[in-house]
């Protein structure tokens, strides 16, 4: 492996990078984020109905609690001060978020080299213990990207010890050769698309780095993989739920913005065809229609979520006609998902998206995930 003393001296040639946002909804509103920060600081982090009283080192990575287990060793309240991090250069923020990363990676990945006795072993180990919230095949994918933008900013900065740059580095590249083995990838879920998403981030903020151009092609042609595995060519989500098909393209959409697909026009292009189909899916309240696996959601506000996609229909909805252009009367079918919707006005009312009537129909088979 490359010395510590060379990673930092070739990142330096190259200039640091933003935070990819692969989040459903982008965080960028600054004051939101503060506030956010200060609560955790203040009162812990909470999800999924328990609450960590601190997030000071050391965490206690294992009391076992769910799902909100893995929403933590996905790094998922240092989501918050890394996206902070990088619209201000809070520098405590970041130094906040680096010491839970390191308390991760010294209660969590017991290696110190690499070698292969050694690497060999925690693979097999990591594959046998997928459902254990520290290698779930979405924590993992979830984590990279974030340990990535951590290990680029830190060794940026003198003040962090060459000790401790190496160890982020040994665990980027685990976290890589685990995503890159076909028996972790889970391509049947949406798991699978935060594990593509993940690694495609990660390895793109060092291609410069040996091996990682293979990462980056791998995940690239993952991404292609599960696009035509999770959407019809229509565009509609094959899970037939407008929550998941929200979700899964407002991750993509964030890669996209993110940059991730700057030299795959086709992406782009299927992104549109996402972000049609979603557009029809909104309700004239502004609420996401609720068929299959779908919660009663508010999406449509003044917020920035509008700027994230390209379809000026779908900004018109989000932005409550702030951005856009005013939906059209008319009726729309997307045949290999059994879709159909219909978006009408009546003669005597003012033809503004809120007066449509509107239905919505679904006629095609449920995936045996996320159904009803």
């Amino acid at each position: 492996m490359i010395s510590v003393v060379d990673f930092r001296k070739r990142l330096r040639a190259h200039a640091p990078r933003p935070h990819d946002d692969l989040n459903t909804s982008p965080k960028n509103n600054i004051d939101h984020l503060r506030g956010q920060l200060q609560e955790i600081l203040d009162n812990g982090w909470e999800r999924w109905g328990h609450r960590l009283p601190s997030l000071k080192p050391p965490v206690p990575w294992h009391e076992r609690h769910g799902s909100f287990d893995n929403s933590l060793h996905a790094w998922e309240p240092l989501e918050l001060f890394l996206r902070f991090h990088d619209l201000t250069g809070d520098d405590d923020a970041f130094r906040f978020a680096l010491d839970i990363a390191a308390d991760w990676v010294e209660q969590n990945f017991p290696l110190h080299e690499w070698r292969a006795s050694e690497v060999r072993p925690l693979i097999s180990h990591a594959l046998a213990n997928r459902k254990d919230p520290v290698w779930y095949d979405m924590t993992t994918g979830q984590r990279i990207y974030r340990l990535a933008y951590i290990l680029d900013v830190a060794a940026r900065d003198e003040r962090v010890e060459d000790g401790q740059i190496a160890r982020l580095l040994l665990a980027l590249r685990f976290h890589h050769e685990l995503l890159a083995q076909e028996a972790f990838f889970t391509p049947s879920s949406n798991h699978g698309i935060y594990q593509a998403l993940g690694q495609l981030s990660a390895a793109r903020r060092f291609l410069w780095l040996e091996g990682f151009d293979h990462y980056h092609q791998l995940a690239l042609q993952r991404v292609r993989q599960l696009m035509d595995a999770h959407f019809f060519p229509s565009g509609s989500h094959k899970e037939h739920s407008p929550s998941y098909h929200y979700m899964v393209l407002g991750s993509f959409r964030g890669a996209a913005s993110s940059g991730l697909f700057e030299n795959a026009p086709d992406l782009l292009e299927r992104l549109h065809a996402m972000e049609q189909v979603l557009a029809w899916m909104m309700k004239p309240n502004g609420r996401l229609l609720t068929i299959g696996d779908s919660d009663v959601r508010q999406l449509a506000d003044t917020s920035s979520i509008a700027g994230r996609y390209d379809n000026p229909i779908l900004k018109y909805i989000l932005s409550l006609g702030q951005q856009g252009t005013a939906p059209p009367p008319g009726i729309f079918a997307c045949h290999d998902a059994g879709y159909a919707f219909a978006r009408l006005y009546a003669p005597e009312v003012e033809p503004e998206f809120r007066n449509a009537s509107y239905l919505a129909q679904i006629a095609g088979f449920h995936s045996r995930v996320h159904n009803h």
